[in-house]
């Protein structure tokens, strides 16, 4: 009787198993629509515009949009022309374009296939104020790596900033961009050789933070990041050396000695418009995302720039004016719970060339000499 009443389902399954056929969605491999970043501070230009396509599903890099005519005007009619100086990149003239406090600047992006986008308005606001940036020293689980692979290490010592900051009246949002020079020498000794050791100058460039830091008027406190005291973190680790150069067996054998010296940080604090300050904050919504099902997606991050020769296109990217407020500072160690932080004038750490090495000699803007 047992049997007789398994048999249907049975039956039922195996019918419903060879029912299941893959499914294959069309998919739109199309490139349509336009990136447009830019971005327009208080400070010296040249000022730049960049315009690309996105990038397709089977894609891998974006491409350029090429010829367009770029240009930004003010509220009192005055234009200023942004030239094509590489691909899909325009620059403004520094000579013929100045900004001024409180004035409103509009992007406008014509295609040499005869489409036209428009910004908002972007008020230029003054400088907001960093009041003062304090640190707290504390651990934190991170991923270092060695030898190019990821190591997952447990209570890295790192430090923690914060800053103080006085707000404003005529807009209360802001966001901060921050970097990290870490300074270290590399000295090679080796046994049988002539010259006890020789040395490097080497740096690191670490952005602290990858999310898009912001804040606005309701607290006066921001937290700015947290950067590694750990040399492991860095990869700049001391270690034997051994090496046969082919095809004569001549073997160098010494060890390299690698100290951190220092490590030199630039806080960037950036007045923006309200809706340039929302479009930053769906990106770091997009940027938290956990893969979960009502996640944001990335064209749900709505910028400040329209298509006026298609209003159902959507434009990606934005178009920022705003104010910088620079702080930088040199630190050490840590010293019982904190860092001692040295105020460092006339120092941008974003201005610094990218990871390398010099050979005996300093670089210009080297502090540990």
């Amino acid at each position: 009787m047992l049997k007789k009443v398994l048999y249907p389902f049975i039956f039922l399954l195996v019918f419903i198993a060879s029912c299941k056929e893959p499914y294959n969605p069309d998919i739109d491999t199309n490139v349509s629509g336009i990136v447009i970043n830019g971005l327009i501070t208080d400070e010296p230009g040249p000022y730049t515009v960049n315009l690309t396509r996105p990038i397709s599903f089977y894609g891998i890099q974006s491409v350029p949009v090429q010829n367009a005519n770029v240009y930004v005007t003010d509220e009192n009619n005055n234009t200023f022309y942004f030239y094509e100086t590489l691909p899909g990149v325009y620059k403004s003239d520094p000579q013929n374009f100045k900004t001024a406090y409180y004035s409103k600047y509009t992007l406008n992006v014509f295609t040499k296939d005869g489409h036209r986008y428009l910004s908002t308005p972007q008020v230029l606001y003054p400088k907001g104020t960093i009041d003062s940036v304090h640190s707290v020293v504390r651990n934190k689980t991170m991923t270092t790596y060695q030898n190019g692979l990821g190591e997952r290490i447990k209570d890295i010592n790192g430090v923690d900033f914060i800053c103080n900051f006085y707000g404003s009246s005529d807009s209360p949002y802001f966001r901060y961009s921050n970097m990290l020079i870490v300074e270290f020498d590399k000295k090679y000794s080796y046994i049988h050789l002539d010259t006890p050791f020789y040395s490097q100058h080497c740096w690191i460039k670490y952005i602290p933070y990858q999310h898009l830091n912001l804040s606005d008027i309701k607290s006066n406190q921001q937290l700015l990041g947290f950067c590694p005291l750990d040399s492991n973190f860095y990869g700049t680790l001391s270690r034997p050396l051994y090496s046969c150069d082919p095809p004569a067996p001549k073997c160098l054998i010494g060890f390299l000695q690698t100290k951190i010296l220092l490590f030199a940080i630039t806080f960037k604090q950036y007045h923006v418009n309200k809706d340039v300050y929302n479009y930053f904050k769906d990106v770091n919504s997009q940027l938290d995302a956990s893969q979960k099902f009502l996640d944001p997606i990335n064209i749900q991050c709505d910028g400040n720039l329209v298509s006026i020769s298609n209003p159902d296109e959507h434009v990606m990217g934005v178009f920022e004016v705003s104010s910088v407020s620079l702080k930088s500072y040199l630190y050490h160690k840590d010293m019982n719970g904190y860092v001692d932080l040295h105020p460092l004038h006339s120092f941008d750490a974003n201005l610094i060339e990218n990871d390398d090495c010099i050979y005996q000699a300093y670089p210009d803007f080297w502090m540990n000499k």
